[in-house]
């Protein structure tokens, strides 16, 4: 029984030894007073730890009694914080007829355009009365590229005067039907300041990156013609 006793003793010190030179605690301590031995018993053990809140959280619930008790700083939470607003444009259309005969209007949910007729003869005759698609596209591609425009010259510090572009759309027969096969966009631009070189980079940058540009790119010819007056 002695004996027993005597060798279970002796495996549980070895354990314990082998436990400190593990977790790199080399002296006799008991290991219950270093923290990092604690650490592991107590996951050993499946007892959770208190999460601890991130700094920016902590700092807002600092509280001043001056106030009443409301934090220091305080802020809606997340939750109630409005996210990223993203702009849905509307537009509607009514088409009444065949193809050749039939007759439509557009109209857009500013009101800007308010039953503005458009037919087959508008779009593929030359028609001198209503509207075509690829007019809108022209009007979009412009008034895009100009907004581009201003916004990568005032990245540059520049101010524009005044900025003016027009966009010519082309419709074109290809395989399968028709589609926009080019875009042709000229802009002249009045910028105090400015050099050639700093607006050729910006008129650059506006066309590559306006919206309008990318929803057009990968399929569509974009050429521009910008001048500096």
């Amino acid at each position: 029984m002695m004996l027993n006793r005597l060798l279970f003793e002796c495996a549980v010190r070895t354990t314990l030894w082998d436990f400190r030179r593990k977790i790199g605690v080399n002296s006799f301590r008991p290991p219950w007073e270093h923290a990092r031995q604690i650490s592991i018993m107590r996951w050993l053990a499946g007892i959770p730890y208190p999460r601890r809140r991130p700094m920016h959280q902590r700092r807002y619930a600092a509280m001043d009694a001056s106030c009443g008790g409301v934090p220091i700083n305080a802020r809606p939470p997340d939750s109630e914080i409005p996210k990223e607003k993203l702009m849905a444009s509307k537009a509607s259309a009514v088409w009444t007829g065949s193809l050749k005969e039939g007759k439509g209007t557009i109209s857009t949910a500013t009101g800007v355009l308010k039953d503005a007729n458009y037919s087959f003869a508008t779009r593929f005759e030359g028609a001198a009365t209503g509207t075509t698609p690829e007019e809108l596209i022209a009007a979009a591609h412009a008034s895009c590229f100009s907004m581009a425009l201003g916004a990568q010259l005032g990245g540059a510090g520049l101010t524009p005067s005044k900025i003016e572009t027009h966009a010519a759309v082309t419709l074109g027969k290809v395989e399968g039907g028709f589609a926009v096969t080019r875009i042709a966009l000229t802009t002249t631009a009045s910028v105090p300041g400015a050099s050639k070189e700093v607006f050729d980079k910006a008129a650059a940058d506006a066309k590559a990156g306006c919206p309008i540009s990318k929803l057009f790119a990968n399929n569509t010819e974009i050429t521009l013609d910008a001048k500096l007056v």
